[in-house]
């Protein structure tokens, strides 16, 4: 019926408008939050495609404001990224054409990488475990309530994606 879209648009245009407003990355601007751990899965995989189409043409039209992010932040998602993770356990597989990803686990940021197997196009702006979504702080996330509870309880880090401040780093990105 077309909620989901409306929900992903609002979330969207929130991120690029925080964008424009203050000159940088924002960090967390929209927070998606689903009941179940399925639905947010699927909310995740149609979500990247949608950016995917939005991110290639700021890219081209407007660099600047290059790329809205995205975070999943649930359980039992692997808590940290690894060489050895097992990539059919991430909730999105393919890119847009519907070709295959590859996770290519980036050591000098400690970044697990979402890559076209057809094309090599990198998707790096996908924040897929727990650690990456804390450290580098996505436009848009898509959580479980229980998750996000969890964590910010036990994590006082991860409280600055509800407005705690937060500077980002020049070299790698993560915010402190």
């Amino acid at each position: 019926t077309g909620k989901s879209e409306v929900n992903f648009l609002v979330s969207v245009t929130a991120a690029l408008a925080k964008k424009i407003l203050l000159g940088r990355d924002p960090g967390v601007v929209a927070i998606m939050v689903e009941p179940l751990r399925a639905l947010t899965a699927e909310q995740l995989e149609r979500l990247f495609h949608y950016l995917v189409h939005l991110n290639r043409l700021l890219k081209e039209e407007a660099p600047h404001l290059y790329p809205v992010t995205l975070g999943y932040y649930m359980g039992p998602t692997p808590f940290s990224p690894s060489p050895d993770l097992d990539g059919d356990k991430l909730p999105i597989s393919r890119c847009p054409a519907g070709h295959k990803l590859k996770f290519v686990f980036e050591k000098a940021k400690q970044r697990l990488i979402p890559v076209c197997e057809e094309c090599g196009e990198k998707y790096d702006w996908v924040y897929l475990t727990i650690t990456e979504v804390e450290d580098y702080l996505p436009n848009v996330l898509l959580a479980t309530i229980d998750k996000l509870v969890y964590q910010t309880v036990r994590n006082i880090s991860a409280q600055t994606m509800f407005g705690r401040p937060f500077v980002r780093c020049s070299n790698c990105g993560a915010a402190y």
